[in-house]
This record gives structure tokens, C-alpha cells and sequence, in this order.
């Protein structure tokens, strides 16, 4: 059992993604959180977000 770091919820382990470098190998943030994160993170930060796709598009690509 682990606590969410952003709904403060206890929830079991199965509701985290792992993460290597933590103590508990799980993130902070459970999978339901961790989601609306990165969706408002997206939105706020479209522009960088698109950057970041065609890079990883293109070198992708090149990489064939």
C-alpha cells in the first residue's frame, strides 16, 4: 500500500508505475493522477509538445 503524492489517497502498489531510481521502485503520483497530469501538461504546453513528436518522428524516420 502506498499513498498518492497528489490525491493523498492510499491505494495498493498495482495502482503506481514503476520508477528505478525511487526507494520503492514506484512513482509518487498513482496511474489515475499521473494521467490528468500529463493531460494538462500537454495542453498547456502544446507547442513543445509538438517539437518533441516530429523530433522523435523524424529520427525515427532517419533511423530506418
Amino acid at each position: 500500500m502506498k499513498t498518492c503524492s497528489e490525491c493523498k489517497k492510499t491505494k495498493d502498489d498495482k495502482e503506481f508505475n514503476k520508477h528505478p531510481a525511487t526507494r520503492d521502485r514506484l512513482q509518487g503520483m498513482c496511474r489515475s493522477c499521473q494521467g490528468v497530469y500529463q493531460k494538462n501538461w500537454k495542453k498547456k504546453n502544446q507547442e513543445h509538445d509538438r517539437e518533441y513528436q516530429r523530433a522523435r518522428y523524424w529520427k525515427k524516420k532517419s533511423g530506418s
